[in-house]
């Protein structure tokens, strides 16, 4: 081809290719690839789609595990593209020395905040806290040792835990020596003012209620001197002294009548089984003057058909004796003198001992608890 018409072909090619670019000329174009592309990414993400131009495509990215366990680190480490490589948890060294003014929060204000085991709190020890006026008392719950300002005077209220319902307690000490105190019971209002009193400011004697025995003060669970020297033997008790009256709180049991209400205790105990008295106002008390005990049987049968308080005549059992001698038509042979055997028919043997029959004794005096 001759070179003119060569530079003419290429100068018409690039115009057309010109026109193609800048719109001038209309191009044709396909709807889709005649074979599908597959566009992929590796690395730290994997990604891949199928293309074939007919369309938009997508895909998820999936990343590559880093080799760091999943959580969360207080030390991460990094490398220059952001991927982390390796994390922990905070050591010691990690923490830097600082100033203790550097540190602007989260400083702790208390024992328990520093942990701190073998120290009192100031609330709870007793020691001086300040002064006060006496408007201000009221509102006064920190423990520990105040001075209250009154008019024209001070004084020294102490403030402590009295535990449990009792609360705050104030102790109020003055400079005349008068000593009062008073609480706020669960946490509400204070109570009134009590005051303590001692050897300055109080005199039992002079107290008009003043009494000298138990029962004028009303105690009925105590004892009384009398009541210790007579022993704790219940009402209806017998015993046997050695003197000739009856000790206080007892009766000599000689069965007399006395009064049911002056011996109230006693008449509950043994009512008128020794004896009814006037039938009203006195009962009698058992007579062991001159008399044995023997204990009530109570259905042992060897006293049997007793009553309980029933006295009881001497007597012998029944019995006999054995006499030696022979015996002959005239009756009993019995050893004579000399002159041979003695016989008499019938008789009795004399008479011996004294009027009654006895143990060897002592005479007590028997007395009945009242």
């Amino acid at each position: 081809m001759p070179i003119q018409a060569l530079t003419n072909r290429t100068a018409l090619l690039k115009k057309r290719l010109d026109d193609a670019v800048s719109g001038a000329l209309a191009v044709e174009n396909a709807n889709k690839l005649s074979s599908p592309r597959k566009i992929a990414m590796i690395g730290d993400g994997s990604w891949f789609v199928q293309f074939d131009g007919a369309g938009n495509v997508s895909a998820a990215m999936t990343l590559a595990d880093s080799g760091v366990d999943a959580g969360t680190y207080p030390v991460l480490t990094v490398d220059k593209k952001g991927r982390a490589t390796s994390g922990r948890q905070l050591a010691a060294d990690d923490i830097p020395v600082l100033d203790w003014s550097k540190i602007g929060r989260g400083k702790p204000d208390t024992l328990v905040g520093y942990g701190i085991k073998d120290a009192a709190r100031a609330a709870d020890v007793m020691m001086y806290r300040g002064t006060v006026t006496v408007d201000q008392l009221d509102g006064l719950l920190s423990f520990g040792v105040w001075q209250v300002s009154y008019q024209g005077a001070t004084r020294t209220v102490v403030v402590h835990d009295g535990g449990g319902s009792v609360g705050v307690v104030q102790t109020e000490y003055s400079y005349d020596g008068s000593v009062r105190w008073r609480n706020r019971t669960d946490g509400l209002a204070w109570s009134p003012w009590r005051a303590f009193w001692h050897s300055d400011n109080f005199d039992p004697a002079s107290k008009a209620d003043k009494s000298t025995t138990l029962a004028g003060y009303g105690i009925v669970d105590g004892v009384t001197k009398a009541d210790f020297a007579a022993g704790t033997a219940s009402a209806g008790a017998v015993a046997y002294f050695a003197m000739s009256s009856a000790p206080a709180g007892w009766l000599f049991a000689d069965g007399s009548a006395v009064s049911r209400t002056s011996y109230a205790n006693l008449f509950a105990a043994i009512g008128t089984r020794y004896g009814a008295g006037n039938g009203t106002t006195t009962f009698n008390l058992p007579d062991l003057r001159g008399e044995f005990i023997r204990g009530w049987d109570g259905g042992r049968n060897v006293d049997s058909g007793r009553v309980l308080g029933s006295a009881q005549a001497d007597s012998f059992q029944s019995h006999s004796h054995a006499l030696n001698g022979a015996w002959a038509s005239g009756g009993i042979g019995i050893a004579g003198d000399a002159d041979g055997p003695f016989y008499q028919s019938g008789g009795a043997t004399s008479a011996a001992g004294g009027s009654e029959t006895r143990p060897r004794n002592i005479a007590l005096l028997a007395c009945i608890k009242t």
